[in-house]
């Protein structure tokens, strides 16, 4: 015949500890498991994905200044 209590109860920091009733098992609170193949400790303060920025559209050139338009039209001079 099948009795839940007494019971064995393990957390992963704590030492396993033996429960005579359902009163006890509650008492302990959250982190308590029925078996030692205790999950694996969720990720903590993950930084968040990095997801690449929107395709942006490409910047417009500056405009040339005036002055140097002015020497773009100079003609320029021939080497001997």
């Amino acid at each position: 015949m099948f009795e839940e209590f007494p019971k064995m109860k393990f957390h992963r920091t704590q030492p396993p500890v033996v429960v005579p009733d359902a009163a006890a098992e509650k008492a302990l609170g959250g982190d308590w498991y029925d078996t030692p193949n205790i999950p694996p400790d969720p990720p903590v303060n993950l930084p968040p994905k990095h997801e690449p920025p929107p395709d942006l559209p490409e910047p417009e050139p500056d405009p040339v200044p005036d002055e140097l338009m002015d020497l773009q039209r100079l003609p320029r001079r021939k080497h001997p």
